[in-house]
């Protein structure tokens, strides 16, 4: 299934060379032409990054690359939320994460900015111990699976500790949770 967010390269001179329509879920970015995301050029590792989109925006992770994954010219360590105007660079190929392909920013002039100085910010909820260590885990990008597996927990218990961190958090997904507990990359 489709997301309605695109990922636009240019060239030097403004022109349009690519334009990516991301799908929902993980999509694979590197060198190989049987991944999500092909880039074909030897500045990009076989398989540079994942960019996982879903309705509120996109999570890029990059994979151990050789060159780096970058958003906003900060490079990626582990995972980082990107929204509609950001630039993402995978190699030498930089893109404009965007909700509308032919416009020329990137941005979407619909959707409305709020004034972070007035919005009242919550306390980030208190969880126990055993769910705390899910948290950290979810924050760099790891799947439940890769979770149970690294703290030797059943994944039936993960899920469970991953349900309970979306209740406290109130959000409904992953990259919805990383985009409210992670930094924004955008410059001051």
């Amino acid at each position: 299934m489709q997301s309605n967010l695109f990922l636009v390269h240019r060239d030097d001179d403004g022109n349009k060379v690519h334009t990516i329509r991301l799908n929902l879920g993980d999509s694979v970015v590197g060198r190989s032409k049987w991944l999500d995301i092909p880039l074909l050029s030897d500045s990009v590792s076989r398989k540079h990054a994942t960019i996982s989109a879903d309705v509120h925006g996109v999570i890029v992770r990059d994979l151990s690359s050789r060159n780096g994954t970058f958003v906003n010219n900060v490079r990626v360590r582990d995972v980082c939320p990107a929204r509609p105007g950001d630039q993402i660079r995978i190699g030498e190929f930089v893109f404009t994460l965007t909700r509308d392909p032919n416009s020329d920013l990137g941005v979407d002039p619909s959707v409305e900015t709020r004034d972070v100085r007035t919005t009242k910010k919550k306390p980030a909820p208190v969880l126990r111990p055993a769910v705390r260590k899910v948290f950290d885990c979810l924050t760099r990008g790891m799947t439940e699976k890769e979770i149970a597996e690294e703290l030797h927990r059943s994944i039936h218990t993960v899920h469970n500790h991953v349900k309970t961190i979306y209740q406290e958090y109130e959000v409904k997904s992953k990259v919805e949770l990383l985009f409210k507990v992670l930094p924004s990359t955008r410059p001051e």
